[in-house]
């Protein structure tokens, strides 16, 4: 759906809106989406919390350092501060691989979208036809996100 509403998809697709909508519902397709979405979306906000939680800490530490007397004690903040730090990357490398992880090729995109288009070939001949144009606006505007 990738934000359209059911009208727009029904336009896109050349079908009845209450067909969309009898998609929608036989397939779960909003409870597919929305629970794939939130997860992710969780995810990825549970780990930035984390990093910021880590950054309040460094800078605490920070401050602390600034009016440090005692040459051990300063000494603990600072690998404190490494360690902490340190975590902070690994945190963020794991956002990084969960970003990667939720994203598809380019191949990939185009063979489901081929296997799409298959499907309605078969489905209504007529309208994969009028949908020829389309498809080649579609693959060349994601062809440039990609």
């Amino acid at each position: 759906m990738n934000g359209k509403s059911q009208k727009e998809i029904a336009k896109i697709v050349g079908v009845q809106e209450k067909t969309i909508s009898a998609w929608v519902n036989k397939f779960g397709w909003k409870a597919v989406r929305d629970a794939a979405v939130q997860k992710f979306e969780n995810k990825v906000e549970n780990i930035k919390q984390i990093i910021g939680d880590i950054a309040d800490e460094v800078f605490s530490i920070n401050e602390r350092l600034n009016s440090c007397k005692d040459p051990e004690e300063c000494k603990e903040l600072r690998k404190l501060r490494n360690q902490l730090a340190d975590e902070a990357a690994k945190w963020n490398k794991a956002l990084e691989n969960l970003d990667k992880e939720n994203k598809i090729s380019f191949a990939k995109y185009l063979q489901v979208f081929e296997e799409i288009f298959n499907d309605l070939k078969k489905y209504d001949e007529k309208l994969f036809f009028k949908t020829i144009d389309f498809q080649e606006q579609h693959i060349q505007r994601k062809a440039l996100e990609y």
